[in-house]
């Protein structure tokens, strides 16, 4: 997956595999849509092809492409591997998993997950690297493994969620209205991205939770 992501890291790979996300398209449309040379657009769809994410049919004398990933998971594991902030509570935590029983996601965490027929639900104190949060949970899944190798959390004493890079994923609902200090951190992590990104549109990522609540970026 670390080559996928280096590959759309480049703005042509990425708006290609946007544009098949939609329709299938041949080499001479998409000539015509980006205003690039034939041999120049051949070639980058000779790399997706490589790596899997794209594919292509007969069709007469010309070869259709599609895309073979959703392009909206793949925008996030682009934003993941920059570098950008990206905040993802319980269902979110699930988004950004290799895997949810077999079926792709953004493959940014590496841990799958599962659903389950037992609900967890509780309050919880989490103890972070900025003190303690009051939070929530509420899911029917779980996620193997349970923690990364920096956890997002200890709950109980017991490692819970990811930090990796940018990303700050975990099942745990978080009360931001109680701690502004989590949204300022926030905000700062996406106006440092934003500048390093010369002044282009901040690049963040809030994936929600399960139950629609916003996430916390620890």
């Amino acid at each position: 997956m670390l080559k996928s992501l280096k590959l759309i890291s480049d703005p042509t790979r990425l708006r290609i595999l946007m544009l098949l996300g939609t329709e299938a398209l041949s080499v001479a449309e998409l000539q015509e849509i980006l205003g690039m040379g034939q041999s120049r657009i051949s070639t980058q769809l000779s790399q997706l092809k490589l790596e899997g994410l794209v594919s292509d049919e007969r069709s007469g004398k010309n070869n259709i492409y599609t895309c073979s990933t959703d392009p909206d998971l793949m925008e996030v594991a682009r934003l993941a591997a920059a570098g950008a902030p990206v905040s993802a509570e319980c269902a979110g935590l699930l988004y950004l998993c290799e895997s949810l029983d077999g079926l792709p996601m953004c493959h940014v965490l590496p841990a799958v997950g599962r659903m389950t027929d037992r609900l967890t639900l509780g309050y919880r104190t989490a103890v972070g690297p900025h003190g303690d949060v009051e939070a929530h949970e509420f899911h029917r899944t779980v996620v193997e493994p349970r923690a990364g190798v920096t956890p997002a959390w200890t709950v109980d004493g017991v490692a819970e969620g990811f930090v990796q890079g940018g990303v700050h994923a975990s099942y745990l609902h978080t009360h931001w209205a109680a701690q502004p200090d989590v949204v300022e951190r926030f905000v700062a992590a996406a106006r440092a991205q934003a500048a390093r990104a010369h002044n282009a549109p901040s690049s963040t990522s809030s994936v929600s939770g399960e139950n629609g609540s916003s996430p916390d970026p620890g």
